[in-house]
């Protein structure tokens, strides 16, 4: 055996340095891991705050919508009520000519 600053070159190159590399290698995947887990909560975080600001956006669009379908759907069941009444009319003309079958 061969001695080089106080270690056995043998044990060395045998144990320490594997073991050293294994060591290093799990070490560098867990830094990895948590740096990406560190990421992917600062992208959650921002989505998060990206899609509660799309939110709020369209609530204040939706809320001041509200009159204008109000509006609409009373147009709507004016242009229902004067349909029917023209349906009846026609209908009645039909029958008075003796043209509906």
């Amino acid at each position: 055996m061969t001695a080089f600053l106080g270690f056995e070159i043998e044990i060395f190159a045998g144990i320490i340095i594997p073991a050293a590399g294994f060591v290093g290698l799990a070490l560098w995947r867990i830094i990895k891991y948590f740096m990406n887990k560190e990421l992917c909560f600062t992208l959650l975080k921002n989505t998060a705050n990206d899609l509660q600001t799309k939110v709020n956006a369209l609530q204040t669009s939706d809320s001041s919508s509200n009159q204008k379908h109000e509006e609409l759907h009373q147009r709507d069941d004016i242009l229902e009520k004067r349909m029917a009444v023209l349906e009846s009319q026609i209908d009645i003309l039909l029958n008075h000519f003796g043209l509906k079958k």
